[in-house]
């Protein structure tokens, strides 16, 4: 009897856990279907006929598909010069945000030094701080320094990124310090220490930090709005603006351009997929 009893309790508990699981995974493959119908109809809607977008009801899938959309794009604006401008900026300042910011993780994690727990809340806290609230003093600050309509004054704010500071400097606390003793001992420098052990066993996390920053910079629009004047410098989120004329918007060439935008950044993400897993795993174990 007692077997019995404890046989229809495993029983009991094996039938739970597969509802739980299945409840799970059903709920994940609903999150998953919120997240990628836009893009569905967006995908569909970028194949349709400009007068079928009038259509009520609206069909989810085109009943005619129509690739030319994509070909008006190319037509009606230099859509590669816009989309060279646009991985230029966002490549330049991610290379530049990780320089800078591998340099003050590692100050923050592994050096003291005077006002260090005062210093690193001040530049977090820039992570709150619309960027609309500074740009009066940004737009002054880039006048003085003649950058004015120029790719170098996008790619000069596009480097503050406190969330890659906040990654790197978390995972570089993880590290031993045995690493930096033993190499001290061997009379390693501080820069040798930093270039031969740190960066390299940082070197996950450093790819999280940029496919974020990369996707970053290359979606912004208000900063290069501000900033940029001439057509020849634009990225694609400010060229895309010349396939509208005064009065209308043609929806389905709009989402084709949308469409073809989200190749390049889904390609760096897709490269970099193996490198983040990996990076978002360890940035949260512990020595």
């Amino acid at each position: 009897m007692n077997k019995g009893t404890a046989s229809m309790k495993r029983k009991k508990a094996a039938a739970k856990r597969a509802v739980s699981q299945g409840l799970i995974v059903l709920g994940c493959l609903l999150i998953c279907l919120i997240w990628v119908l836009p893009f569905l109809w967006m995908l569909g809607t970028s194949m349709r006929r400009e007068i079928d977008s009038f259509n009520l009801p609206p069909a989810f899938w085109p009943e005619q598909w129509n690739i030319e959309n994509y070909q008006k794009v190319f037509d009606m604006i230099p859509f590669l010069k816009f989309t060279w401008n646009s991985f230029f900026i966002s490549a330049s300042a991610t290379l530049a945000m990780l320089v800078v910011t591998s340099m003050a993780a590692y100050a923050f994690a592994r050096i003291n030094f005077a006002f260090k727990k005062i210093a690193f809340p001040i530049l977090l806290s820039g992570m709150m701080i619309p960027v609309s609230s500074t740009l009066v003093p940004l737009f002054f600050t880039i006048r003085d320094l003649n950058l004015m309509d120029t790719q170098a004054a996008v790619i000069l704010l596009g480097i503050y990124y406190p969330i890659g500071l906040l990654l790197l400097r978390q995972f570089m606390m993880t590290i031993p310090k045995s690493y930096d003793e033993a190499a001290y001992i061997d009379g390693a420098s501080r820069l040798r220490i930093f270039w031969s052990i740190i960066l390299p066993m940082s070197r996950s996390t450093m790819i999280v930090a940029a496919v974020l920053c990369f996707v970053v910079n290359w979606n912004n629009y208000l900063v290069p709005l501000v900033f940029l004047n001439s057509e020849g410098n634009y990225p694609l989120t400010l060229g895309m603006q010349f396939l509208k004329d005064s009065w209308t918007i043609d929806q389905t060439v709009m989402l084709a351009a949308v469409v073809l935008s989200v190749i390049p950044p889904a390609i760096v993400y897709i490269t970099c997929q193996k490198f983040l897993l990996q990076g978002v795993i360890t940035s949260g174990l512990k020595s």
